[in-house]
């Protein structure tokens, strides 16, 4: 499916035309706006935070081969795939199988943790990270499949 072009209008005026494949910008999320979609259908993703409790990085990664995630009990890690396939091992245990579209959380563990990703295709890569003192969330995962 060929991607099309999103155009932002926010409330204030501000107008902002993302491109395909990949184009991103970053706004406050209290900034009302509204997407349209310019010439077909869009795919969108969307990272919120807040930010007094974490930060938050998007990476948008090849994935040829193997790359490894690093994860504490401060960070933890969002994978979406945009194509291909992902699987992902921790402990010398594969925990995920990943195909286009889908998504896995690396949740924060005591300790520290080298998450393995393997495969071939895109990545989108979060990168969460609790400021200090800020409180801890666990979240619970289960395969849908």
């Amino acid at each position: 499916m060929a991607m099309a072009l999103l155009a932002l209008h926010f409330d204030d005026g501000g107008r902002v035309d993302l491109l395909p494949p990949h184009q991103r910008t970053r706004f406050h999320g209290a900034r009302p706006v509204t997407g349209i979609p310019l010439d077909g259908p869009v795919q969108v993703f969307n990272v919120m935070w807040r930010p007094e409790v974490v930060s938050a990085t998007l990476l948008h990664r090849p994935l040829v081969g193997s790359m490894w995630c690093f994860g504490d009990e401060r960070t933890s890690w969002a994978v979406y795939v945009l194509a291909g396939t992902a699987r992902i091992g921790a402990d010398g245990r594969e925990r995920a199988a990943l195909a286009q579209g889908d998504s896995a959380w690396l949740a924060p563990v005591a300790g520290r943790r080298r998450y393995s990703i393997e495969g071939a295709g895109e990545l989108l890569l979060v990168q969460v990270e609790r400021n200090a003192g800020g409180p801890v969330h666990r979240v619970a995962t289960e395969d849908h499949r």
